[in-house]
């Protein structure tokens, strides 16, 4: 039983160490979390299957005297409580991990589908992005249809047939010439990368 408390101690130390050194160490920590409840709860119910088959043996002996037994049932009684408490919180961890999991794959193939045309990011459902934010940040920061100014673009600036300018809230200095159709050159764009 005293095995059981140190691991639930140490389990406790190393959750709040990963949450006051921050995320870079987490995964790790998580890690060694789950198996360390797994193995905590196994040995609880190993050791508690242990109890009871000497119980068993016990009871087959004809001195058995039930009073001397009747600690070791409780005691049996705890390690089952104990192992089940182990056991709930690395499933609770382990469904935290494959969350986690599902939103860094949900992520990998957004950044997978991210085009780069005429100044922006694009996705097939969704563009400009913020060549900067993205490139820079990682962020997928929507730019904004702004009023045409009566600034000259350089043809190399202006795609054919832009007449849509679109910046960006964060870095202003990004401003991109595209065609007021936005639908139809995202499906052109994502057609051409293909």
């Amino acid at each position: 039983m005293v095995g059981v408390f140190k691991r639930a101690r140490l389990r406790r130390w190393l959750a709040a160490y990963a949450s006051r050194d921050g995320e870079r160490h987490r995964s790790n920590v998580h890690g060694i979390i789950v198996h360390m409840e797994l193995t905590t709860g196994l040995q609880g119910v190993k050791t508690a299957a242990g109890l009871v088959r000497s119980l068993r043996d016990a009871m087959k002996q004809p001195d058995f005297k039930a009073e001397e037994w009747s600690g070791r049932i409780s005691e049996v009684y705890d390690y089952i409580a104990d192992s089940k408490d182990a056991l709930v919180d690395a499933k609770d961890e382990i469904a935290d991990l494959k969350e986690q999991v599902a939103e860094l794959e949900a992520a990998l193939t957004f950044k997978q589908s991210m085009k780069f045309a005429s100044g922006a990011y694009w996705t097939k459902d969704g563009g400009p992005y913020c060549q900067l934010c993205w490139e820079h940040d990682g962020k997928a920061i929507g730019m904004l249809r702004a009023a045409l100014a009566a600034t000259t673009y350089s043809s190399a600036q202006q795609p054919e047939g832009a007449d849509a300018r679109f910046s960006c809230n964060y870095h202003r200095e990004i401003i991109v010439m595209l065609p007021a159709s936005i639908g139809a050159f995202r499906k052109k764009v994502m057609a051409d990368e293909s």
